[in-house]
């Protein structure tokens, strides 16, 4: 079974779509733009996520900072992580750092649910196309249960 990121509400069929076609689009789109701006934003997001009482936004931070090991081995090893695999991934992490996407991200409660959904999306993914390297990113997400 995949890991799984607990989203706070349940998201009705129109709005999954919406958030569907957006990270498949932002996947085709990907590119140094992207990177530098998940650089410029993301420590940013991710400590901002850390300090709200959450369970699901810590599994987010949690895994997201996966991601960017996952990445930087990547950027290592290019060999270690399947092209696009690697795009799922910055679209993901892109989409995370973005604030103005489907659900906006300062609308209270709901406003993560979209980004985890996104890499909920992301990690079914990877862990289909590419189970070596999801292997080694789920074995360091010890602290997520999978439902």
């Amino acid at each position: 079974m995949c890991l799984q990121i607990t989203l706070p509400v349940r998201l009705k069929a129109d709005v999954r779509k919406k958030i569907v076609k957006a990270y498949d689009s932002a996947i085709d789109d990907v590119g140094k733009a992207e990177l530098e701006y998940i650089n410029k934003k993301y420590f940013k997001v991710v400590k901002g996520l850390k300090r709200q009482d959450d369970r699901g936004l810590t599994q987010l931070a949690i895994v997201a900072n996966k991601m960017v090991k996952l990445l930087k081995t990547c950027q290592k090893n290019r060999a270690f992580l399947k092209l696009q695999s690697r795009r799922e991934v910055i679209a993901a992490l892109y989409y995370l750092c973005n604030p103005f996407d489907i659900i906006p991200d300062y609308i209270p409660g709901e406003g993560y649910a979209d980004d985890m959904l996104v890499v909920n999306i992301c990690l079914e993914r990877l862990s289909k196309r590419d189970p070596k390297a999801y292997d080694v990113l789920a074995s360091k997400v010890a602290t997520i249960k999978t439902p």
